[in-house]
């Protein structure tokens, strides 16, 4: 029995791919870890009515949308008939989506998408009675 056909120098081989893998991911995330920026403090945007949180429902992200730079954004099926504006939350901030609004008429099996710039993340849509309008 040659040596590269025992089993134990099978078992030392998977049991080195591993460790050599785990070595790389806790290089990487100490790389990731040093070089990452301090985070800025988390702020809302003053246009947002108190108890807005609340009433705020998530939006699907579908995937890329038709022109670089664009995501497409799948609005619920069970929000409620009314006027709705967007808010993107980040690093536990949130900032009104500037001239994104839409109407939920109410009809059944219809699928709204809405086609967002990629900056937007972890969008929702809120009642426009939640966000007052921007100061001049």
């Amino acid at each position: 029995m040659s040596t590269m056909s025992h089993p134990w120098f099978h078992l030392a081989r998977r049991a080195g791919t591993v460790l050599a893998a785990a070595g790389l991911l806790a290089a990487g995330a100490a790389l990731v870890g040093c070089t990452s920026a301090p985070s800025a403090p988390a702020t809302v945007d003053s246009r947002l009515v108190a108890g807005w949180e609340a009433n705020a429902r998530p939006l699907f992200m579908r995937g890329p949308g038709p022109t670089a730079g664009t995501q497409a954004w799948l609005v619920p099926a069970t929000l409620p008939r009314g006027t709705y504006e967007l808010v993107s939350r980040r690093d536990g901030g949130a900032r009104v989506i500037d001239g994104r609004r839409f109407e939920v008429d109410g009809q059944p099996y219809k699928d709204l998408v809405l086609i967002l710039p990629s900056e937007a993340h972890d969008v929702e849509a809120v009642e426009a009675r939640f966000v007052s309008a921007p100061a001049r």
